[in-house]
């Protein structure tokens, strides 16, 4: 019976972390995916002098759905792996969002780039003060679904807690 519910909660992580392949994309590319994020994230905090340590763990499920794995049009043509918006009026340093000529989503050099951006948007913007104090305070012990609804004012889809946090409860069983 102990083995039974070993295999169906494997199962059960696997087909959670594994649900949102696209077509052509296989388990090693998710796995390549991870791979880079951590090496930027790992890069970005050898030199940080701040006080904030944004969990790997939570910048890297935010890339995983806001980018579709790094699959969408704005993580392959502008590395911006989190949907972050610009106000920039030279086109050489954004995308258009669809039809909607008025949202601009950011283009970055690299993935390192983007990603050492969204962690100093997080640790240091006032519009995520919330969220900043919150890692501040809770080194060890997180509440990622409390510190997802800490960020209303970066998403527009009221389940984009639920999601994240379910993508971050399926990597932690990676």
């Amino acid at each position: 019976m102990k083995i039974f519910k070993l295999l169906s909660s494997t199962l059960v992580v696997l087909l959670l972390s594994f649900s949102t392949l696209k077509a052509g994309q296989s388990v090693q590319d998710k796995e390549a995916f991870i791979k880079q994020i951590n090496g930027c994230y790992t890069s970005y905090y050898k030199t940080y002098t701040g006080d904030v340590t944004i969990p790997n763990i939570f910048v890297t499920a935010i890339a995983i759905h806001e980018s579709g794995w790094g699959t969408s049009r704005f993580a392959m043509e502008g590395h911006n792996y989190f949907g972050i918006r610009t106000t920039s009026d030279d086109p050489s340093h954004y995308m258009i969002a669809g039809k909607d000529a008025n949202v601009k989503v950011a283009k970055f050099d690299s993935m390192c780039d983007n990603i050492k951006y969204f962690i100093d948007l997080i640790a240091h913007d006032p519009r995520y003060e919330q969220c900043a104090m919150y890692f501040r305070q809770n080194k060890n012990i997180r509440d990622y679904k409390e510190v997802l609804y800490l960020m209303d004012i970066y998403h527009e889809d009221p389940l984009w807690p639920n999601k994240v946090f379910d993508i971050i409860s399926s990597l932690q069983n990676f």
